[in-house]
C-alpha cells in the first residue's frame, strides 16, 4: 500500500512539475514574441522615418533651388517648411520630434506633438534638446522632468543641392510605450517564474529524496517478505513431498515385513502370498517414482523445444489415446474445433501435451463419480494472437472456496491425489505466456477450465 501511495505521490509531483515548466515556457516564448514584435515595430518606424526624411530633404532641396536662395533661416522659408514637418508627424505616429537644420547645424525649425505640451530636456546621449512648445495665450504649461529618459532613435538625412550640403532633416522616433510596458512586465514575470521553478525544483528534489528513502525501505521489506514467503513455500513443498513419500514407504515397510514372515514359515510351500506382497511393493515403488517425477517436473526448470503445431491436432491425439479409458468410465466426449491450420501455435509440444493431459485426466476422475458424464473441449482462435481452449465437464462443479486453490501444489480433494497435476499444468501454460483458470458453469452442472495460449512463443513476444 505504501509503495502504491509513493508511486501516486511521485506521479502527482511529476505532473505538477510538467505543468509549471509548460507555463514557464509559455511566458518565456511570449516574452520573446513580444520583443520580436517590438523590434519589428521599431524597424518599420525607422524605415518609414528614413523614407520620410529622404522625401523631405529632396523637397527642401527643390524649394531652395526654386527660391534661388540657400538661406534656410529666412522667415519665408520657415513658413514653407512647417507643412513638411506637420506631414511627417501625422504620417508617422512614432515620430515625436522633427527638426530641420542648416549647413552649420543651426536649428531652423522643429515640430513636436502640439497636444502633449511636454518636453524631454535631455536625449539618451545627454545632449540638450531646445524645443519650443506652441502655447496659446497665457495657458500654463507643466513640464515634467524625469531621470528615466525614453529611448529615442534618430534618423538623419542631408539636404543636398548641386553636390553641396545645405542642411539636414532629423526625425526622432520613440518605441511604443505599450510595448515597453508589456516587455517590462514580461521580463519581471519570467524572472519570477524562473525563481519559482528553481525553488520548486529544490522542493521536488527534497520530496523525491524522502520518497525514495521510503520506497527503498518498502522495497527492502517487500523483498524480505518475498524471501520469507519463498521459504514458507519451500517448507510447504518439503512437507507435502515428505508426506507423499512417507505413505508409500510405510506401506512398503509393512508389506516387506509380512513377506519376510511368509518366507520364513517353512510350512508355506507355495509363496503365493509373498508374490502378492511383492506386487504391492512394486506398485508402491511405481507410485513413489511417479510422485518424484511429477515433483521434479514442477520444481525444476524445463528445457523448451519450440515448434509449430496445431492445438486441434494435439487435442485429437489426446482424446484418441484416452478414448478407451473414457469409454470404460461411460464418459461421452465432444470436440468443437476449427480446421487444424487455424489453431497453429509456437510452443513446446511435449509440455503442452502434458498440461492438457493433466486437465483431461482431472476431468475424467471427477466425472467417474457423476450421474451425467459429458466432457466437451472447445477450441477458438481469438483476436490478438491468442488461441482459447475450454475444457467443460458435467460433474458436480468446484466448491467456491476451492476455486482459488485447485492449482496449488499438494491441494487435492481426491483421495490419494498428490495435487501436482493442475499445478504442473498451470506452470507450463504460464511459462508459455498463457493463462489458465476455472469457473463453475452458470447454465449447467459442472465446471470449465479456460486456457489461453499465444500463437507466438515467449521469445518472439519479448
Amino acid at each position: 500500500m505504501m509503495a502504491q501511495v509513493s508511486f501516486r505521490a511521485k506521479l502527482f509531483l511529476i505532473y505538477t512539475a510538467i505543468i509549471l515548466a509548460v507555463v514557464f515556457l509559455v511566458f518565456v516564448f511570449g516574452s520573446f514574441y513580444i520583443n520580436e514584435l517590438q523590434k519589428r515595430n521599431v524597424d518599420q518606424a525607422v524605415a518609414l522615418a528614413q523614407e520620410q526624411a529622404h522625401i523631405a530633404s529632396t523637397e527642401v532641396a527643390e524649394m531652395i533651388s526654386k527660391a534661388g536662395d540657400s538661406d534656410l533661416s529666412s522667415p519665408e522659408m520657415r513658413e514653407r517648411l512647417k507643412p513638411k514637418t506637420e506631414v511627417i508627424m501625422k504620417l508617422n505616429e512614432k515620430a515625436v520630434w522633427v527638426g530641420i537644420f542648416d549647413a552649420s547645424g543651426n536649428q531652423i525649425i522643429e515640430r513636436t506633438h502640439d497636444d502633449e505640451k511636454s518636453i524631454a530636456l535631455l536625449e539618451p546621449g545627454g545632449e540638450p534638446i531646445n524645443s519650443k512648445l506652441p502655447v496659446a495665450g497665457k495657458d500654463k504649461v507643466e513640464v515634467t522632468v524625469s531621470s528615466k529618459v525614453p529611448k529615442l532613435l534618430e534618423v538623419k538625412e542631408p539636404i543636398v543641392r548641386e553636390g553641396q550640403k545645405q542642411g539636414e532633416v532629423r526625425i526622432k522616433i520613440s518605441e511604443n510605450a505599450t510595448f515597453q510596458r508589456i516587455e517590462k512586465a514580461s521580463r519581471n514575470i519570467t524572472l519570477a517564474l524562473a525563481l519559482e521553478c528553481a525553488a520548486l525544483l529544490l522542493f521536488l528534489v527534497a520530496v523525491f529524496w524522502a520518497l525514495w528513502r521510503l520506497f527503498a525501505r518498502q522495497l527492502a521489506l517487500t523483498q524480505k517478505n518475498a524471501q520469507l514467503d519463498r521459504m514458507a513455500y519451500v517448507g510447504t513443498l518439503a512437507s507435502g513431498l515428505a508426506h507423499e513419500i512417507r505413505n508409500p514407504l510405510g506401506a512398503m515397510s509393512v508389506n516387506l515385513q509380512v513377506m519376510e514372515e511368509e518366507l520364513a514359515d517353512p510350512s508355506n510351500a507355495i509363496p503365493g502370498r509373498a508374490k502378492e506382497l511383492a506386487s504391492r511393493v512394486q506398485r508402491e515403488v511405481l507410485q513413489l517414482n511417479s510422485t518424484l517425477t511429477t515433483f521434479l517436473d514442477f520444481a525444476l526448470p524445463t528445457k523448451e523445444n519450440f515448434t509449430d503445431f496445431s492445438i486441434s491436432g494435439l487435442v485429437k491425439e489426446l482424446l484418441e489415446s484416452h478414448a478407451e479409458q473414457f469409454k470404460q468410465a461411460g464418459i461421452s466426449m465432444e470436440l468443437d474445433s476449427p480446421p487444424d491450420k487455424e489453431t497453429v501455435i509456437e510452443a513446446d509440444r511435449r509440455q503442452i501435451h502434458q498440461a492438457f493431459r493433466n486437465i483431461i485426466l482431472n476431468a475424467a476422475q471427477i466425472l467417474s463419480g457423476s450421474v451425467k458424464r459429458l466432457f466437451k473441449i472447445t477450441i477458438t482462435p481469438k483476436v490478438g494472437g491468442m488461441v482459447a481452449v475450454n475444457f467443460s465437464d458435467s460433474g458436480p462443479g468446484i466448491p467456491p472456496e476451492n476455486l482459488s486453490k485447485i492449482f496449488e501444489v499438494f491441494f487435492s480433494t481426491r483421495k490419494g491425489g498428490s495435487g501436482f497435476g493442475l499445478a504442473v499444468a498451470r506452470k507450463i501454460i504460464e511459462e508459455h505466456g498463457g493463462r489458465v483458470w476455472a469457473e463453475n458453469n452458470v447454465d449447467s452442472l459442472g465446471a470449465t477450465f479456460f486456457v489461453e495460449l499465444p500463437r507466438e512463443g515467449p521469445a518472439r513476444l519479448k
